[in-house]
C-alpha cells in the first residue's frame, strides 16, 4: 500500500470506494484499554473512536504521507485494497461514532491520532523495504 501511495504501482487504481469508518490508531485503542483497566467501571462497557474518515480521505492521507502528488477519487466500484467483502456497513455507507468526551477524557486516549500513525507506517515500512546499505 505504501508503494501504490508513493506512485510506483500504477496498475492499482488511484481512487477509493464509496463509503468511510471511523479510523483508530493501535497507539490511541491501547491507550483506551488501558484507560478502562486503570478507571473503568467494573463491568462497563465504552464504545472508543477517533477520526470519521470516507475511505477516500484515508487513502488521501496515506499518499500524502508517501509523498505522492495524486488525488484520490471516491468510486462507487470495489477498490483491491478494500474490496466489498471487507467493508462491514456494505460499500457506499459510512459507520460513523463520536466517542462521549466524559468517557474519552475517563478513558485517557488520544483522539485526532491517525494521521500520525499513518505517517509513521509509511517511515517503518520504508525503513523495512529500504536497501541495505
Amino acid at each position: 500500500m505504501v508503494s501504490w501511495a508513493a506512485g510506483n504501482e500504477p496498475q492499482i487504481p488511484d481512487h477509493a470506494p464509496a463509503g468511510g469508518t471511523n479510523y483508530m490508531s493501535v497507539r490511541s485503542l491501547a491507550e483506551a484499554i488501558g484507560g478502562a483497566l486503570d478507571r473503568g467501571a467494573a463491568g462497563a462497557a465504552y464504545l472508543v473512536g477517533d477520526a470519521n474518515l470516507t475511505f477516500a480521505q484515508f487513502f488521501q492521507l496515506l499518499v500524502d504521507a508517501a509523498g505522492g502528488t495524486r488525488i484520490i477519487a471516491e468510486l462507487d466500484e470495489p477498490h483491491p485494497f478494500m474490496p466489498d467483502s471487507m467493508i462491514v456497513q456494505g460499500r457506499g455507507n459510512v459507520l460513523a461514532y463520536e466517542p462521549d468526551q466524559a468517557e474519552t477524557a475517563l478513558l485517557g486516549y488520544t483522539r485526532g491520532d491517525c494521521e500520525r500513525a499513518i505517517a509513521e507506517l509509511v517511515q517503518v515500512v520504508r525503513a523495512a523495504t529500504a536497501p541495505a546499505a
